[in-house]
């Protein structure tokens, strides 16, 4: 969709920001926020100014800008006299290996004015660019055989000075680049981690501090392969100056340095977190290193409960596992005063089961009710297969049915006989008892 021209008019009247400086020999130019994105509606301008006599050499280390036709939605303008000189946009690439510059120019004039200019809106993440400018004479950065700077020399009049390339920073000594490469957190329970750059050579003088932080009821595994490894060797007493250090809680392992991993290819932890160290010092060209991590789930024991059916059966039960423990016939769960033949348990980040005081019980049948003209016998127990006797009060009662005075606790927790099921027995007279027989007889 096109972006109509009128839509400007507030930017360039609100946020537009220019500085005028006295003349210099060089400087820097920034896009906004650089190296992060640059914000939209903004319209901001340089005056650069060297002295009289001297022209301008103007290059651009870094240039990733939204791309449109003749420049028109997002730009930098560069201005003398009044007149356009150029008008970029888009990426751009280094045509060297050698040097960071990606565009330059070199004017006659002291004087050159630049403009950045982003609409309102960007699809996509663009970093700006970044710029310097200074006035020529000797070339400090390519003319003598020492190389200055540890990454990118720029040359003004009278001198030099180093810059690093995007999310670098340039350390006290003026020369060289470390890289903000700390506070990094990794809480996916698989990732990958490696050094600054790789597989092209790491920064130097930087300390890159890494964090894994997993849910609790893993354990970190780390994999390295020898080859994903290259460090620094330890000098002849053996001492890494870089290095590549693990702590996890009361574990630690390393510093690890040298051609080809020197610990073990697999790095087991007892603990959920770890902390990763990198240190490197003023010298080296080692590729660095890569690994890869993942989260194992805690186990829970495979316990035998007595009584009971586990869902699903499974060899190795492990952290988030979920099963249902079902009884046997003539068993149940008694949690309070509900009873249930099943519950479920979870296998949970400590490595216990939930629930884990529930068990299946004998069904409790309770004290049998009492039958006229006769008793029960005290039960030595109540429960799931338990027996017990009811009689009469002979010989005035017997009992109504030939051997129906035995019951027994039957899984579903009634008392039942087998003749008369969960009926109760009846004592009856003597005189019908006998009226009986005879009938029978």
């Amino acid at each position: 969709m096109g972006k109509s021209p009128e839509m400007w008019c507030f930017v360039f009247f609100s946020l537009l920001a220019s500085f005028s400086a006295e003349p210099t020999m060089y400087g820097e130019i920034l896009s906004p926020n650089y190296p992060q994105a640059y914000p939209n509606e903004v319209v901001k301008t340089w005056d650069i100014e060297v002295p009289e006599g001297f022209g301008i050499h103007l290059y651009f280390t870094h240039l990733d800008m939204e791309l449109s036709e003749n420049c028109a939605y997002d730009s930098v303008q560069i201005i003398s006299g009044g007149i356009e000189e150029e008008r970029l946009c888009g990426q751009r690439t280094s045509k060297s290996p050698n040097s960071p510059i990606v565009e330059e120019f070199q004017f006659p004039y002291n004087r050159l004015q630049v403009v950045f200019t982003s609409d309102f809106s960007n699809e996509e993440r663009f970093t700006g660019f970044a710029a310097y400018y200074s006035a020529v004479d000797v070339n400090e950065c390519t003319d003598f055989t020492d190389v200055p700077c540890s990454h990118f020399c720029n040359n003004f009049i009278g001198g030099y000075f180093c810059s690093c390339p995007p999310e670098y920073f340039l350390h006290d000594d003026m020369r060289t680049c470390g890289v903000n490469c700390s506070g990094d957190v990794f809480t996916a329970l698989i990732g990958e981690i490696a050094s600054p750059n790789y597989p092209n050579p790491y920064p130097e003088n930087s300390r890159c501090e890494y964090q894994i932080r997993l849910q609790e009821g893993f354990r970190l595994v780390l994999t390295i392969r020898r080859e994903d490894f290259d460090v620094e060797p330890a000098d002849s007493e053996g001492n890494c100056h870089d290095s590549l250090t693990f702590a996890a809680k009361n574990q630690q392992f390393g510093p690890y340095c040298g051609n080809g991993f020197p610990g073990p290819l697999t790095i087991k932890t007892q603990s959920n977190t770890l902390d990763i160290v990198f240190q490197t010092d003023l010298t080296g060209q080692n590729k660095g290193w890569k690994l890869r991590y993942h989260g194992d789930p805690i186990p829970c024991p495979k316990e035998i409960s007595a009584n009971s059916i586990w869902e699903p059966e499974k060899a190795k039960y492990v952290f988030k596992d979920v099963v249902k423990i079902t009884c046997v016939d003539g068993f149940e769960v008694v949690e309070g005063n509900v009873g249930s033949t099943s519950f479920y348990s979870t296998c949970q980040s400590n490595g216990q089961w939930s629930n884990s005081r529930l068990e299946c019980q004998p069904v409790d049948c309770g004290v049998p009710e009492p039958i006229e003209n006769g008793k029960v016998e005290d039960p030595e127990d109540t429960v799931f297969g338990s027996v017990i006797h009811y009689t009469c009060e002979e010989p005035y009662y017997y009992m109504e049915q030939e051997e129906g005075g035995e019951y027994h606790c039957a899984a579903n927790g009634s008392w039942v006989n087998d003749q008369l099921g969960v009926e109760l027995p009846k004592c009856i007279p003597a005189c019908d008892y006998s009226s009986r027989l005879e009938t029978r007889g």
